[in-house]
């Protein structure tokens, strides 16, 4: 092939990518001195228009993820509705839960499920810290236990070419005894020493190992830009990180190219204490759970819940009975201040950290 040729094919392959028609209709017409002509947009042409045979329809099949879900699970409920717009987030620092708000996929989650926890970090390099420290008093214990076995084995070395030189059998038949004593001695120790060494070098082997495991995937978590999500029925695509949040514990994906299935918004303060609410989301590892409880309270910024939340729910949905999304669940502060409470990050706080991104939601 020529490389004028190729390049100009190259350039109309580059094209095709660009302008993605692989997604559209291509039609053709004849002008009015009989040359034929092709397009994409007919409308800015002659009505006498032809659709080309082998193009591809505007609406392909699987990209209304909405209406896909639908067909599968029917749901019968809003809570059901609104299980098939949260989906299961894969990060460097583990799995967590989120949800579309937009019918574009546009997802919210918890910061912390893509970038990990801050306060867990730190309480790693804590931890870190103090296992360093007990390695280095260990490596010393044992350099210490190898100078002693080295000290009695020049000790046995030296008893035993004095008891070659003994010329007195009975003083020699002593000093024999002392060797065999102090020889099985050295020899316990040793048995000893080296189990010990052993099972200390596979312990700190694993440790090492963790240790440099966990630096990899925080060091990834702060890197990584997209991330896998898990819908309803198994499948897997990619979304794009689009921002994290400074403020909030709340970050904000992008699945691009579908119609999805979304779950619409409402003010959390309309909520009351006793009002039912259900938690969505993958708890340790259970997919597409729902964990039913009420509004406890309000307290620093939060809604209280008592519905359960787990680790693999953060970042999931917490709806009221209609299937309007009130908050994001959180796992922080729940050990530390609310024993068997969840807290969930108002859904107004997200609409207005995201405000920029997504634009205004209607919030009922």
């Amino acid at each position: 092939m020529k490389p004028a040729i190729l390049s100009a094919l190259c350039f109309f392959i580059t094209l095709l990518c660009m302008y993605d028609v692989s997604h559209g209709e291509i039609y053709k017409y004849q002008d009015e001195n009989g040359n034929w002509f092709y397009t994409d947009t007919p409308s800015d042409f002659s009505d006498d228009l032809e659709k080309m045979s082998g193009a591809v329809d505007s609406s392909v099949t699987g990209r209304d993820l909405c209406q896909k879900l639908s067909d599968r699970f029917k749901p019968q409920s809003a809570i059901e509705k609104a299980s098939m717009g949260t989906v299961t987030v894969i990060s460097a620092v583990g799995k967590g839960s989120g949800f579309f708000i937009s019918a574009d996929g546009y997802i919210i989650t918890n910061r912390h499920v893509i970038r990990g926890d801050e306060a867990q970090n730190q309480q790693a390099e804590a931890y870190f810290t103090e296992v360093d420290e007990r390695i280095e008093d260990a490596t010393d214990y044992f350099r210490d236990r190898e100078n002693e076995l080295k000290d009695m084995k020049n000790n046995l070395d030296s008893m035993k070419k004095d008891i070659d030189k003994e010329g007195n059998t009975a003083r020699k038949r002593q000093m024999e005894h002392i060797y065999a004593r102090e020889l099985k001695r050295y020899q316990t120790n040793k048995k000893y020493l080296d189990r010990d060494k052993k099972d200390f070098k596979t312990r700190k082997n694993e440790y090492m190992d963790g240790k440099s495991d966990y630096k990899w995937r925080s060091n990834m978590a702060g890197l990584k830009k997209n991330f896998t999500i898990i819908l309803k029925d198994n499948s897997e695509l990619n979304a794009n990180l689009v921002r994290v949040s400074k403020t909030h514990d709340l970050a904000l994906l992008k699945l691009d190219g579908y119609k999805t299935p979304f779950i619409k918004a409402a003010h959390s303060r309309n909520g009351r204490q006793g009002q039912p609410v259900y938690a969505i989301g993958s708890p340790i590892d259970f997919r597409d759970s729902v964990c039913s409880g009420v509004i406890s309270g309000f307290s620093d910024g939060y809604v209280k819940t008592d519905a359960q939340i787990y680790p693999g729910n953060s970042g999931g949905p917490l709806i009221n009975k209609d299937g309007q999304v009130i908050g994001i669940n959180t796992m922080k502060m729940i050990t530390y201040k609310f024993e068997g409470l969840g807290l969930a990050i108002p859904i107004e706080s997200a609409l207005k950290e995201f405000e920029g991104e997504i634009g205004r939601i209607d919030v009922q």
